[in-house]
């Protein structure tokens, strides 16, 4: 998503933004581990699922926070 790209290029985040892992020296060991968990749910998910977006030639797909937000 473009929240990580500045530019086309990635931007990393400020480790003390998701407070469940904490940052700077106490960082918590599990991190790397449960996003790469994450990432693997979230592919054995999306691979279930064939998606085709059906939209008028005019119409630009509409942002709808759901789930995610």
């Amino acid at each position: 998503p473009e929240r990580w790209l500045e530019d086309g290029v990635f931007k990393a985040q400020c480790p003390f933004k998701y407070p469940v892992f904490q940052g700077g020296v106490r960082v918590c060991l599990g991190k790397d581990l449960s996003i790469v968990e994450m990432k693997s749910v979230a592919l054995a998910l999306i691979r279930q699922f064939d998606f085709q977006v059906h939209l008028a030639k005019d119409q630009a797909p509409k942002f709808m926070p759901g789930l995610t937000a």
